[in-house]
């Protein structure tokens, strides 16, 4: 899971609006509240974005390339 609280030093991050059908949002709600099921501990949604983000782009990139950056 990503880390929480402030970003660690030497990581860059840039604020970013996303506008997010709700069906999809709903979605990402569901698997937020299973995850928090399983760790016991509340998970701010956007540490769950990142996690989805994350797993998404290395589902899609080709063998040898999963993390590029």
């Amino acid at each position: 899971m990503a880390v929480r609280g402030r970003p660690p030093k030497g990581v860059e991050r840039s604020n970013v609006v996303l506008r997010i059908p709700k069906d999809l949002l709903e979605r990402i709600k569901a698997h937020q509240a299973s995850l928090e099921a399983l760790a016991g501990v509340s998970i701010a949604r956007h540490d769950v974005l990142l996690v989805l983000l994350q797993k998404g782009l290395e589902a899609c990139a080709p063998p040898g390339l999963e993390h590029v950056g």
